[in-house]
């Protein structure tokens, strides 16, 4: 919670510079159509599939942007 007191009560571009975004999570209605635009549009890498057995319809992708 303190990252976003900090942009929000201090918005300029010294207190961004030191944010970096380690993963975002995405629900997507065709997940290797997704993967594919990701691939293509950013040429990201897969770094790692998987699913999980509770889940089975359940996919999730890292990707190197």
């Amino acid at each position: 919670m303190k990252i976003f007191d900090r942009v929000t009560t201090n918005p300029n571009a010294e207190s961004l510079s030191s944010i970096q975004i380690d993963h975002v999570c995405l629900n997507v209605p065709n997940y290797e159509e997704t993967l594919r635009w990701y691939q293509e549009k950013l040429d990201a890498t897969i770094t790692r599939e998987c699913t999980v057995d509770v889940f089975p319809d359940l996919k999730l992708a890292y990707l190197d942007v």
